[in-house]
Protein backbone atom coordinates (compact mmCIF):
# COMPACT_ATOMS: atom_id res chain seq x y z
CA UNK A 1 0.00 0.00 0.00
CA UNK A 2 1.38 3.43 -0.95
CA UNK A 3 1.91 6.41 1.65
CA UNK A 4 0.05 9.25 0.37
CA UNK A 5 0.66 12.81 1.50
CA UNK A 6 -1.85 15.60 0.76
CA UNK A 7 0.03 19.04 -1.05
CA UNK A 8 0.77 20.88 2.28
CA UNK A 9 2.66 18.14 3.35
CA UNK A 10 4.53 17.55 -0.13
CA UNK A 11 5.36 21.13 0.25
CA UNK A 12 6.69 20.61 3.13
CA UNK A 13 9.19 17.82 3.00
CA UNK A 14 10.10 18.90 -0.44
CA UNK A 15 11.36 22.52 1.12
CA UNK A 16 9.10 24.41 -1.57
CA UNK A 17 5.75 26.21 -1.54
CA UNK A 18 2.61 24.52 -2.25
CA UNK A 19 2.24 27.23 -5.34
CA UNK A 20 5.54 25.28 -6.68
CA UNK A 21 4.17 21.56 -6.25
CA UNK A 22 1.22 22.78 -8.32
CA UNK A 23 3.50 23.93 -10.71
CA UNK A 24 5.43 20.87 -11.08
CA UNK A 25 1.97 18.58 -10.96
CA UNK A 26 0.79 20.97 -13.91
CA UNK A 27 3.83 20.23 -16.49
CA UNK A 28 4.23 16.92 -15.58
CA UNK A 29 7.47 16.96 -13.01
CA UNK A 30 6.16 15.06 -10.08
CA UNK A 31 3.00 12.72 -10.95
CA UNK A 32 -0.04 13.22 -8.31
CA UNK A 33 -3.43 10.94 -7.54
CA UNK A 34 -6.79 12.52 -7.46
CA UNK A 35 -9.15 11.64 -4.43
CA UNK A 36 -12.70 11.39 -5.26
CA UNK A 37 -13.23 14.96 -4.37
CA UNK A 38 -10.39 15.80 -6.54
CA UNK A 39 -7.81 16.49 -4.06
CA UNK A 40 -4.04 15.97 -5.05
CA UNK A 41 -2.30 13.15 -3.36
CA UNK A 42 1.77 12.27 -3.45
CA UNK A 43 3.61 9.05 -3.14
CA UNK A 44 6.24 9.43 -0.86
CA UNK A 45 8.28 7.16 -3.73
CA UNK A 46 7.48 10.01 -6.22
CA UNK A 47 8.56 12.75 -3.30
CA UNK A 48 11.76 10.78 -3.05
CA UNK A 49 12.55 10.42 -6.73
CA UNK A 50 11.85 13.97 -7.39
CA UNK A 51 14.04 15.09 -4.43
CA UNK A 52 16.70 13.08 -5.77
CA UNK A 53 16.79 14.15 -9.11
CA UNK A 54 17.41 17.81 -7.95
CA UNK A 55 19.95 16.65 -5.54
CA UNK A 56 21.75 14.69 -8.73
CA UNK A 57 21.25 17.85 -10.93
CA UNK A 58 22.52 20.44 -8.14
CA UNK A 59 25.68 18.22 -7.73
CA UNK A 60 26.31 17.91 -11.28
CA UNK A 61 25.65 22.13 -11.85
CA UNK A 62 28.05 22.35 -8.64
CA UNK A 63 30.73 19.78 -10.24
CA UNK A 64 30.69 22.33 -13.59
CA UNK A 65 30.94 25.94 -12.09
CA UNK A 66 33.29 27.77 -14.55
CA UNK A 67 34.56 30.57 -15.10
CA UNK A 68 36.14 31.94 -18.82
CA UNK A 69 39.72 34.03 -19.24
CA UNK A 70 39.94 36.06 -22.28
CA UNK A 71 42.79 38.61 -23.40
CA UNK A 72 44.24 40.58 -26.07
CA UNK A 73 47.44 42.87 -26.26
CA UNK A 74 46.54 46.35 -27.77
CA UNK A 75 43.21 48.48 -27.80
CA UNK A 76 43.27 47.84 -31.83
CA UNK A 77 42.85 44.12 -31.17
CA UNK A 78 38.83 44.62 -28.97
CA UNK A 79 36.73 42.68 -32.10
CA UNK A 80 39.19 39.21 -31.05
CA UNK A 81 38.37 39.89 -27.58
CA UNK A 82 34.96 39.46 -28.44
CA UNK A 83 35.42 36.54 -30.39
CA UNK A 84 37.41 34.91 -27.67
CA UNK A 85 34.23 35.72 -24.93
CA UNK A 86 32.02 34.12 -27.67
CA UNK A 87 33.49 31.48 -28.42
CA UNK A 88 34.24 30.45 -25.11
CA UNK A 89 30.77 31.27 -23.77
CA UNK A 90 29.29 28.65 -26.71
CA UNK A 91 31.39 25.82 -26.01
CA UNK A 92 30.46 26.24 -21.87
CA UNK A 93 26.42 26.15 -23.69
CA UNK A 94 27.45 23.02 -25.77
CA UNK A 95 29.18 21.22 -22.82
CA UNK A 96 26.25 22.00 -20.51
CA UNK A 97 28.40 23.62 -17.96
CA UNK A 98 27.78 26.51 -15.81
CA UNK A 99 29.62 30.02 -16.86
CA UNK A 100 29.76 31.38 -13.71
CA UNK A 101 31.78 34.83 -14.83
CA UNK A 102 34.09 35.74 -17.76
CA UNK A 103 36.64 37.90 -17.31
CA UNK A 104 38.96 39.85 -19.75
CA UNK A 105 42.02 41.75 -20.08
CA UNK A 106 43.67 44.15 -22.48
CA UNK A 107 47.17 44.04 -22.16
CA UNK A 108 50.44 41.87 -22.28
CA UNK A 109 50.37 38.31 -21.45
CA UNK A 110 53.23 39.25 -19.35
CA UNK A 111 51.50 41.56 -16.82
CA UNK A 112 51.30 39.27 -13.53
CA UNK A 113 48.73 42.04 -12.23
CA UNK A 114 46.14 42.46 -14.79
CA UNK A 115 42.80 42.73 -13.41
CA UNK A 116 41.37 40.00 -14.62
CA UNK A 117 43.58 37.31 -14.19
CA UNK A 118 43.66 38.84 -10.13
CA UNK A 119 40.09 38.18 -10.51
CA UNK A 120 40.49 34.25 -12.02
CA UNK A 121 43.18 33.74 -9.55
CA UNK A 122 40.25 35.11 -6.50
CA UNK A 123 37.57 33.16 -7.06
CA UNK A 124 39.38 30.13 -7.82
CA UNK A 125 40.97 30.28 -4.39
CA UNK A 126 37.62 31.07 -2.94
CA UNK A 127 36.95 27.41 -4.32
CA UNK A 128 34.05 25.74 -6.37
CA UNK A 129 35.09 26.36 -9.60
CA UNK A 130 35.69 23.31 -11.86
CA UNK A 131 37.20 24.21 -15.19
CA UNK A 132 39.21 27.54 -15.87
CA UNK A 133 38.11 28.15 -19.84
CA UNK A 134 40.68 29.73 -22.40
CA UNK A 135 41.67 29.88 -25.67
CA UNK A 136 44.85 29.36 -25.88
CA UNK A 137 47.85 28.66 -23.16
CA UNK A 138 49.14 32.26 -24.43
CA UNK A 139 46.17 34.30 -23.47
CA UNK A 140 46.43 33.05 -20.00
CA UNK A 141 50.07 34.19 -19.36
CA UNK A 142 52.94 34.26 -21.85
CA UNK A 143 55.39 32.16 -19.35
CA UNK A 144 55.02 30.22 -16.23
CA UNK A 145 51.86 28.68 -17.46
CA UNK A 146 52.73 25.10 -15.71
CA UNK A 147 53.07 26.84 -12.43
CA UNK A 148 49.74 28.26 -12.84
CA UNK A 149 47.84 25.29 -14.06
CA UNK A 150 49.68 23.61 -10.92
CA UNK A 151 48.47 26.47 -8.41
CA UNK A 152 45.09 26.33 -9.63
CA UNK A 153 44.98 22.02 -9.60
CA UNK A 154 45.01 22.98 -5.59
CA UNK A 155 41.72 24.71 -5.50
CA UNK A 156 40.42 21.78 -7.78
CA UNK A 157 40.30 24.00 -11.40
CA UNK A 158 41.39 22.53 -14.25
CA UNK A 159 42.91 24.48 -17.31
CA UNK A 160 40.65 23.84 -20.36
CA UNK A 161 42.12 25.32 -23.43
CA UNK A 162 39.31 25.43 -26.54
CA UNK A 163 41.58 26.21 -29.73
CA UNK A 164 40.18 23.72 -31.37
CA UNK A 165 36.84 25.20 -30.87
CA UNK A 166 37.84 28.09 -32.82
CA UNK A 167 39.19 26.30 -35.75
CA UNK A 168 42.56 28.40 -36.00
CA UNK A 169 45.61 26.71 -36.11
CA UNK A 170 48.63 28.55 -35.18
CA UNK A 171 52.09 27.90 -35.96
CA UNK A 172 54.74 27.46 -33.71
CA UNK A 173 56.83 30.20 -35.47
CA UNK A 174 54.21 32.78 -35.13
CA UNK A 175 53.91 31.63 -31.28
CA UNK A 176 57.55 32.11 -30.61
CA UNK A 177 57.76 35.34 -32.96
CA UNK A 178 54.86 36.49 -30.66
CA UNK A 179 57.01 35.86 -27.56
CA UNK A 180 60.16 36.87 -28.48
CA UNK A 181 57.75 40.31 -29.27
CA UNK A 182 56.37 40.23 -25.94
CA UNK A 183 59.93 39.65 -24.45
CA UNK A 184 61.44 42.75 -25.94
CA UNK A 185 58.49 45.01 -25.27
CA UNK A 186 58.69 44.15 -21.93
CA UNK A 187 62.51 44.90 -21.39
CA UNK A 188 62.09 48.32 -23.15
CA UNK A 189 59.69 49.05 -21.12
CA UNK A 190 61.43 48.83 -17.99
CA UNK A 191 64.42 50.08 -19.48
CA UNK A 192 62.04 53.53 -20.48
CA UNK A 193 60.76 53.61 -16.59
CA UNK A 194 64.59 53.17 -15.13
CA UNK A 195 66.16 55.66 -17.38
CA UNK A 196 62.61 58.22 -16.31
CA UNK A 197 63.26 57.22 -12.65
CA UNK A 198 67.03 57.72 -12.83
CA UNK A 199 66.35 61.51 -14.87
CA UNK A 200 63.68 62.68 -12.35
CA UNK A 201 66.51 61.81 -9.17
CA UNK A 202 68.96 63.97 -11.32
CA UNK A 203 65.98 66.87 -11.34
CA UNK A 204 65.95 67.12 -7.57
Amino acid sequence: MQVLYPISITAALMGVCVTTVRRWEKRGSIRAFRTQGGHRRFALAEIRRVLLGRKRRETQQKCSRVVSYARVSSHDQKDDLSRQEETLEHYCKMQGLHLVSTHKDIGSGLNSRRKGLVQVMTKIMRGGISKLEITYRDRLTRFGFAYLEQFFQCFGTEIVTNAEAKKEERSMKQELVEDLVAIISSFSGQMYRMRSAQKREKLK
